[in-house]
């Protein structure tokens, strides 16, 4: 029986693996295949393109910001996973 050396989840190799591979994702033909995915990262241009400044009703810039923030690292981090 031979012993192998376990494999940590923090390895660089698997890190820069998926990190690379959650930016590939965001791809919307890719995002397609999963409707809510692809919602969100729709939801989170659009917000997004709602900072500019004139688009956005007056006094709501920190609010769309944070909203940019969630919607951006939701769809980010489940690609990552």
């Amino acid at each position: 029986m031979t012993r192998t050396t376990p494999t940590s989840l923090l390895d660089r190799a698997i890190l820069s693996r998926a990190a690379v591979d959650a930016f590939t994702k965001l791809n919307p033909a890719r995002m397609m295949k999963n409707p809510v995915m692809f919602i969100v990262e729709v939801g989170a241009i659009a917000t997004t393109l709602f900072l500019v400044p004139g688009l956005a009703p007056k006094g709501l810039f920190g609010f769309q910001l944070q909203i940019v923030f969630w919607l951006g690292s939701a769809f980010l981090l489940a690609n990552f996973a």
